[in-house]
């Protein structure tokens, strides 16, 4: 049975069915599809003069592989135009990305037991919300280095969900869908 023009189906083969292809984002000439223009335009690109595009989920043509999600909208949900894309690449965390919190610094001087409670005359310093606070120490204090620098480089990472490789494709043949 032939499917319905401009179907697009994921399949599991390392080969693109015959009378179809990748939905790889291609630039294709309108001259020669025009069925199959007629049912999609310019939604995912091209001139609309002498070009259009196919849907981009296989990645391709530079851009990285694309997720699925539909179009429209619903409670609560973001409303989606058809063809529209979102989302980023990669992602680059900054201090406003962190949920809000707080790191102590406690300092002992040498031979103190860090986990008893202080005696009077102790001279250590423990800042924290349930820390205690005694007399500052006069001894300097010196940590390991890089252990007090900030962390991570500020450079943007892959922010990929689970998936499936896949070869999503678009039915180039097949039934002119009827719109009744």
């Amino acid at each position: 049975m032939d499917p319905i023009l401009c179907t697009v189906m994921p399949f599991p083969y390392n080969f693109i069915p015959k009378g179809w292809m990748p939905c790889d984002g291609q630039v294709l000439p309108m001259s020669q599809y025009s069925a199959v223009y007629s049912l999609i335009g310019t939604t995912y690109g091209g001139d609309g003069r002498t070009t259009f595009g196919l849907p981009n989920l296989n990645g391709g043509s530079g851009s990285p592989l694309s997720v699925v999600a539909g179009q429209g909208v619903g409670p609560g949900l973001t409303p989606r135009a058809l063809g529209q894309r979102v989302g980023s690449d990669t992602v680059t965390l900054t201090e406003a990305d962190l949920p809000p919190h707080s790191h102590s610094l406690s300092v002992f001087p040498e031979g103190t037991d860090a986990s008893a409670a202080p005696t009077a005359g102790d001279t250590w310093i423990s800042t924290g919300a349930n820390g205690y606070t005694g007399t500052p120490v006069q001894e300097a204090t010196s940590f390991a280095p890089g252990a007090i620098l900030p962390a991570g480089s500020s450079q943007p990472h892959e922010n990929d969900q689970p998936t499936l490789g896949l070869v999503y494709c678009i039915a180039m043949q097949g039934i002119y869908p009827s719109f009744d």
